[in-house]
């Protein structure tokens, strides 16, 4: 496909092939070499007397905070 790749007007090859690169959105792309998040297993805390931690900020905090970190922008 790099072969093939003919740059239009004043371009260079070097910035066909990044237009390239972008358009297949290869900087997303995982190798063996990509370093793997590794997440922790979340478990249930014990509430004492029925009262919440100290961190907790209500169920919407929680939803909200959530969701941004899964990349969800409303």
């Amino acid at each position: 496909m790099i072969e093939r790749l003919n740059p239009e007007g004043e371009e260079t090859l070097e910035h066909a092939k990044r237009k390239l690169d972008d358009l297949f959105e290869v900087s997303a792309w995982h190798s063996p070499l990509t370093p793997q998040v590794v997440q922790r297993k979340v478990t249930a805390i014990d509430v004492p007397d029925g009262k919440p931690p100290a961190w907790w900020h209500g169920d919407e905090d929680a939803s909200q905070s959530f969701l941004q970190s899964m990349g969800v922008n409303l």
